[in-house]
């Protein structure tokens, strides 16, 4: 880029002409904690495809590409140790899976890879963690999506695939459904200082965005005028300081929301990965989703610069 044409770049991002989705950093900011990669344990399989983290009781739940997602695996984080495992029949693929904040209830949402398409047959199962066994099954016409607890955890709710209105229907975690709810109460008691515009025909530009210290609102991932997002999941650290997105090709990013920097950015595998995050030791923790190589369960974690 000539002098003059920096120069002019300069000029219009001072005068406030460049869109914000175009002022977020390209490249990592230098003033940011440093950021340590830490191999944790190995998970034994191959391609980690579901994968939830409960704080409060210090366990990962996960399921892999290698099975086809048909096996759900409790972990230890903390000592590494594998304490149970959840199966679904042979025709189904777990496709997602919550956790209560207590670690004490589990939402699975599954498909039925065989099943009659005139017939309802995907399936949300509730299972007690502890005792190993399932609480109740649901059945849907449809499958399920954006599966969420309420704050206190005596709640979830699911939502339908798409990203309409409505469709949300509320259990208690007896798995008895509810028809007066308040959906509020399954929001976050934060600020949304994060969210994602999914892909969609002719709808919005989808992505990654945030809104920063003083409350402009930016554009993460993907930079420009991109009409198409690989991004294949993210998570928000504490009180909504960072962000990690990991990308269909493998690549993990993260950024500090006050100012939307770019501040760690890192070629993990080739294919997508599942994250969480760890607010007892301030690290994001994320498995290998690479179908031909063993999954280790690794960490980022945020450091503060001596």
């Amino acid at each position: 880029m000539s002098a003059m044409l920096k120069a002019l770049v300069l000029w219009l991002f001072i005068l406030g002409i460049l869109p914000e989705s175009s002022q977020a950093q390209s490249s990592p900011e230098t003033n940011a904690p440093d950021f340590k990669v830490i191999k944790l344990f190995s998970l034994k399989k191959h391609g980690a495809y579901v994968f939830t983290f409960c704080p409060a009781s210090r366990e990962l739940f996960v399921s892999f590409d290698q099975e086809t997602s048909r096996f759900m695996y409790r972990w230890n984080v903390d000592t590494g140790r594998k304490m149970d495992t959840y199966t679904f029949p042979k025709k189904y693929r777990c496709d997602g899976a919550v956790v209560s904040p207590n670690g004490k209830v589990l939402v699975l949402v599954a498909y039925d890879m065989l099943h009659d398409a005139l017939h309802k047959a995907d399936k949300v199962r509730l299972m007690d963690v502890q005792k190993g066994k399932i609480i109740k099954e649901l059945i849907y016409d449809g499958t399920p999506a954006r599966v969420r607890f309420s704050r206190n955890g005596k709640f979830f709710v699911t939502r339908k695939y798409t990203y309409d209105a409505g469709g949300e229907h509320v259990y208690d975690i007896n798995g008895n459904e509810r028809k007066d709810f308040d959906l509020s109460a399954f929001g976050s008691i934060e600020t949304n200082v994060v969210w994602e515009i999914p892909n969609s025909k002719g709808g919005p530009e989808p992505g990654l965005f945030c809104r920063d210290a003083q409350g402009k609102q930016h554009k993460l991932y993907p930079q420009g005028g991109n009409y198409w997002s690989d991004l294949g999941d993210y998570v928000v650290s504490t009180k909504g300081s960072y962000v990690a997105g990991a990308t269909d090709t493998g690549k993990l990013m993260i950024w500090r929301t006050s100012d939307a920097k770019l501040v760690f950015d890192l070629k993990v595998g080739k294919n997508r990965f599942p994250l969480s995050y760890d607010p007892a030791n301030q690290r994001f923790l994320f498995a290998d989703g690479d179908t031909d190589r063993e999954a280790w369960l690794r960490a980022v974690e945020l450091q503060a610069k001596k």
